[in-house]
């Protein structure tokens, strides 16, 4: 009977003690991150500023991707797997946080999903009008190329390419062009815009001329002289369908995200208290009638650190919800304020507010 005693005596001093290791551990919310004419500024304020400017537009966006999704399930429309593995692949390459590259994922599966949405209603009769109408902009070369400093140098790499045949082993011997040397000088697909910009209007004209692997006379332009060859040219329509569906969802698709955001207008979730309010009940904050148990309660500014957050109707009575720091998520259950002591009892009052 006597070790029963003390095993429960010593489970006693254990649970105390971790409590109270818990309780003196320092608060990383308090961490000062930046100390401006001897002011600190807290991961806290951080938080609470973050909320307060970029809640509103995160939450407006996840709630979008919501009704995008669910819009998407009700038309019966699929995500198109082969462009988004093939863009996915891209984001892989380029972003190694794993937190970054989810988001970024999340963001292009969502496009695609409204790509099909608005294509939804285009009929081809319209695909086809418009590529009748902007056929010459939108179609598409693959273009490698060569820079040199003078156009002696350009005149004698094309008569070694003409000799060879082989444009890609001279663009990565010579080419002064660092980002396309070591691919052989290879650009990929660019439509005359895109040409216009890195070759200018006249040289960009004659490349959209020239027959494919027919490598140009000597370029110039304000980076030096170029040899250019065209490698492909997509000029059809079945070539250009996913450009010309590229280009009406640009037009388009900020008038129908406008419209999902009015159809959300009002629709936030009424649990999150926003900063400012005044205290209720003597400290305590009441969660809304049928807010679920994982709401986030966020302590208006200037609530006294001994506040109460009463849980919504079903969650466990046995636990207090006592206040965070400010701006501190939770999923409903608050820790006991730092420095309280290990044998501080946090049952809720009988007769207090649920």
């Amino acid at each position: 009977m006597r070790s029963k005693v003390l095993i429960g005596a010593l489970a006693v001093f254990l649970v105390g003690c971790s409590r109270l290791d818990r309780a003196i551990q320092p608060d990383p919310l308090q961490q000062v991150l930046a100390v401006v004419d001897t002011e600190p500024v807290t991961q806290a304020e951080l938080i609470v500023d973050l909320e307060e400017h970029e809640g509103k537009l995160a939450l407006s966006g996840l709630m979008l991707a919501k009704r995008v999704a669910h819009l998407a399930h009700e038309h019966q429309i699929k995500l198109d797997e082969a462009r988004f593995n093939a863009e996915s692949s891209k984001l892989r390459a380029r972003i190694q946080d794993p937190y970054r590259l989810d988001y970024e994922l999340r963001q292009l599966k969502s496009a695609l999903l409204v790509r099909s949405l608005v294509l939804e209603n285009v009929s081809e009769a319209t695909k086809r009008q418009f590529y009748d109408k902007f056929k010459e902009d939108l179609r598409e070369y693959d273009v490698s190329q060569l820079l040199v400093k003078s156009a002696e140098e350009a005149r004698l790499a094309a008569l070694r390419i003409n000799h060879t045949g082989d444009f890609a082993t001279e663009a990565r011997l010579i080419s002064e062009d660092e980002p396309s040397r070591m691919d052989g000088g290879a650009l990929g697909l660019l439509d005359r815009a895109s040409l216009e910009k890195i070759f200018g209007p006249d040289a960009a004209a004659q490349i959209t001329r020239l027959p494919v692997g027919v490598v140009s006379p000597p370029l110039h332009s304000l980076y030096g002289y170029h040899l250019v060859e065209v490698t492909r040219s997509l000029q059809s329509y079945d070539d250009l369908k996913q450009a010309v569906e590229d280009q009406i969802v640009y037009g388009l698709k900020g008038r129908f995200m406008e419209k999902l955001g009015l159809e959300l207008k009002g629709q936030e979730p009424p649990y999150i208290i926003p900063p400012g309010r005044p205290p209720i009940d003597v400290g305590a904050f009441v969660a809304p009638s049928g807010s679920p148990t994982t709401a986030i309660f966020v302590p208006p500014s200037g609530s006294p650190s001994s506040a109460v957050f009463v849980p919504p109707s079903g969650a466990p009575s046995s636990q207090v919800f006592a206040p965070p720091p400010s701006g501190h998520p939770s999923s409903g259950v608050f820790s006991a304020p730092s420095g309280s002591p290990c044998t501080s009892v946090f049952d809720i009052p009988s007769g207090s507010p649920r």
